[in-house]
């Protein structure tokens, strides 16, 4: 889920409000989404009354307990640690772009910024091949959740496990710091392989993808 704004509320289905959003999106120059969670399942229904919208899909939301967790060894070809400087952060940042494809390497480059480094609870960690950079994940802890995001590996490199090494990765630093559950979103693809990590499916978010080109507010 990238550049999101989560309606939680019925009342922010309204022209003025999207407009507001659409503002707020415009300078990326890229794609953004409206996510709907089950509380506002309700008003999906109004939202392509109201906006253009590029693509609709559902992202499964899943969670996991510590106790319920089953890990796999890491592929030994692969190197996992964490960014640790700024240098480590733009070469996160570019590797995470290429791998979830997004068509542009400086897609992420928003966040080469030493205060993401020191932002609090969040950690951020690299798979490394022969010295490469080539999978990423990030670990954001707060009220003893481990929410786990930007899980992404390099096309060339997939098939090998490093996607779901990096996920453990980040998992077992958030509950070998006091989380007790782990929570990540993730496709329809993704759901059999965290599945097997022990990840249980809990609910679908609603996602209406609107392309930068498209006018939010119909005539």
């Amino acid at each position: 889920m990238f550049n999101p704004a989560i309606i939680v509320d019925k009342a922010a289905v309204n022209p003025t409000t999207l407009k507001k959003v659409q503002s707020f999106f415009e300078g990326l120059k890229s794609e953004w989404m409206f996510i709907l969670p089950p509380s506002s399942a309700s008003i999906s229904w109004e939202l392509p009354q109201q906006i253009a919208v590029a693509r609709w899909t559902k992202e499964p939301e899943m969670i996991m307990f510590s106790h319920s967790a089953s890990f796999r060894p890491d592929p030994p070809e692969l190197r996992i640690r964490k960014v640790r400087n700024l240098g480590d952060l733009v070469s996160w940042n570019r590797t995470c772009a290429l791998g979830f494809e997004t068509g542009a390497a400086d897609f992420f480059d928003l966040f080469n910024r030493p205060a993401f480094l020191s932002a609090k609870g969040t950690s951020w960690y690299v798979g490394e091949y022969s010295g490469k950079p080539v999978a990423t994940s990030l670990l954001y802890m707060s009220n003893g959740v481990a929410g786990i995001y930007s899980v992404s590996t390099l096309p060339e490199f997939r098939g090998r496990g490093f996607g779901t090494a990096l996920t453990a990765f980040a998992v077992k630093e958030g509950f070998s710091n006091g989380c007790d559950l782990a929570s990540l979103q993730t496709s329809a693809v993704g759901v059999p392989v965290y599945f097997r990590m022990g990840f249980r499916f809990v609910f679908d978010y609603e996602c209406w993808t609107i392309s930068p080109k498209i006018t939010v507010t119909k005539k």
